[in-house]
């Protein structure tokens, strides 16, 4: 009976080490997951930023083509 126990306190050792090492591995998939959670909040501001910017050249880019004289309209120069 002593084998037995033997053989069932090694299989509860490898059971006892492989649930510490999956412990250790869900600690660090967490820790990436808050790293890339605010990874990814960054890159969201980031974006909304440049398309604020592109928004806003574009917008500039609109009223200075709006300011140039059509193709049927004389073109006024004055000369300084």
């Amino acid at each position: 009976m002593r084998c037995y126990d033997f053989a069932m306190l090694e299989e509860l050792e490898a059971l006892s080490t492989k649930l510490a090492e999956l412990a250790t591995q869900v600690r660090a998939l967490k820790d990436e997951n808050t790293r890339l959670r605010a990874q990814n909040a960054a890159s969201t501001a980031e974006l909304a930023g440049l398309r604020a910017k592109v928004t806003a050249a574009t917008q500039r880019m609109d009223a200075l083509l709006a300011r140039l004289p059509q193709e049927d309209e004389p073109v006024d120069v004055k000369a300084k």
